[in-house]
């Protein structure tokens, strides 16, 4: 039995726009572009062969078995928790059966399922500092750089 793989990145706007400089909201746009058409490629290019769509910051996938879309899930996982703390990704699986379900009806479900498991982020939210460290300005994250203005000021930012 094969299984579809519906994915998204959630909180766009939230994350696009957590910075009022211009520059930052095209970058995080940019991010999350890459987060759904360029990991998978990265993390293991045959994942474009199970590709059925993406865009607007979700995607759907379709894999032969349970366990393989189970791995892409795992994968995609954690290439995006190390790569982009802070944009919050959901993912489900519908298991589909060729030759006895109709395709759209799985893909309506996982719709369904999907919309479930975001409302019931109940509190979602991770550890993002431990209060010792220097925030990055736009991102609120801990800073791992420090570059200077053109005036000379001195900022803390996370590259």
């Amino acid at each position: 039995m094969g299984a579809l793989v519906l994915w998204e990145v959630s909180k766009k706007q939230q994350y696009i726009f957590s910075s009022n400089k211009l520059k930052e909201n095209r970058g995080a746009s940019i991010i999350i572009e890459d987060i759904i058409e360029l990991i998978p490629n990265k993390v293991n290019p045959t994942y474009a062969d199970n590709l059925i769509y993406n865009g607007g910051g979700s995607s759907l996938y379709i894999f032969p078995t349970t366990i393989e879309a189970r791995e892409f899930i795992k994968n995609i996982s954690e290439k995006v928790l190390y790569e982009y703390p802070g944009v919050e990704v959901f993912m489900v699986i519908e298991e589909y059966d060729e030759d006895m379900e109709k395709v759209k009806e799985k893909i309506d479900n996982a719709y369904i399922k999907l919309a479930i498991k975001k409302n019931r982020r109940e509190h979602s939210g991770g550890q993002l500092s431990f209060g010792i460290e220097r925030l990055c300005e736009s991102t609120g994250l801990p800073a791992n750089f420090t570059e200077y203005d053109l005036d000379g000021k001195k900022r803390f930012v996370r590259k």
